[in-house]
């Protein structure tokens, strides 16, 4: 788990949260109660929102994107669950939140500020919950959040809440293409999209995990992400900028998350004058 200090109730306490990205991410079946079982090899990365959080007796979040209401945002949504399990009563705390990971886009922003907000109040709150039981309720707020409370490189199964920590993967620089989702429930479109025969038996993540463990180069034709097959029906052109990024970079364009934002590992010098693309290099980070 990221370690996040404890700290004075009198101060403020400034921390970074950090996006991801998929390295793998595959579907194995759908569950008995509709929910899809997945595999895959997780990376944050040093692209991060800046959240500023301090003690106060009532609560209140504060985004910069403004689109994002208090009610809406998971960092809001997190501090409730923690009074509500604990039924805490007298303590609260303002959150102020500068949001630079772009929205709805596949870089889990919204998940990495809720992870993080569990870990800051347990500290501030002095609840002494355990890496696995702030998962458990990471879990309830989001698929993602149980990642970005470990960060770094690891592996996630199950639904998500299984996290298994992974030796650093050093990849640097990524292109980040990254795009704004202007529409409603896209994970959940997303994996509406899917049929059985986008299902795997996890065989990607699996040799990825090998590489890893065993120290052996990586490359593009290690990724896959399943949503790269269906991402022409959700996001029309997207190929054009699959085929656009990975022109630059010299290696295979892949989805971030259930999209539409999309990464590339940097192969070759790339010449970006002309190219008509939002983008951002950056690396990964064990944070």
């Amino acid at each position: 788990m990221k370690e996040i200090k404890k700290y004075s109730k009198d101060s403020s306490c400034f921390l970074k949260s950090y996006a991801k990205i998929n390295l793998t991410f595959e579907v194995l079946r759908k569950t008995e109660n509709d929910l899809h079982e997945i595999t895959g090899i997780f990376q944050t990365i040093n692209l991060h929102d800046d959240i500023e959080f301090s003690s106060a007796s009532s609560i209140k979040v504060n985004c910069s994107d403004k689109k994002i209401s208090q009610e809406s945002n998971l960092v809001f949504k997190a501090i409730l669950k923690l009074k509500k399990i604990f039924n805490i009563q007298k303590e609260g705390v303002h959150v102020n939140i500068s949001k630079n990971i772009p929205v709805s886009s596949g870089f889990g922003g919204g998940s990495s500020n809720a992870a993080i907000t569990l870990m800051t109040l347990n500290k501030l709150w002095d609840l002494k919950l355990t890496t696995r039981e702030l998962i458990e309720i990471g879990i309830q707020l989001g698929s993602d959040v149980p990642f970005f409370i470990i960060g770094g490189t690891a592996k996630i199964s199950g639904v998500g809440e299984i996290v298994e920590k992974l030796p650093s993967m050093k990849i640097t620089p990524i292109m980040l293409s990254f795009f704004n989702y202007a529409g409603f429930n896209k994970t959940k479109n997303m994996y509406q999209e899917l049929t059985e025969n986008h299902f795997s038996n996890g065989e990607n993540t699996e040799n990825l995990l090998k590489c890893l463990k065993n120290q052996d180069p990586v490359d593009d034709n290690n990724f896959y992400n399943v949503f790269n097959n269906i991402a022409e029906k959700s996001f029309p052109n997207i190929s054009e900028r699959f085929k656009d990024l990975s022109n630059i970079t010299g290696s295979k364009s892949i989805l971030c998350g259930a999209g539409p934002s999309i990464f590339s590992v940097i192969k070759k010098p790339n010449d970006v004058s002309g190219i008509n693309l939002p983008f951002l290099n950056t690396s990964t980070c064990d944070n």
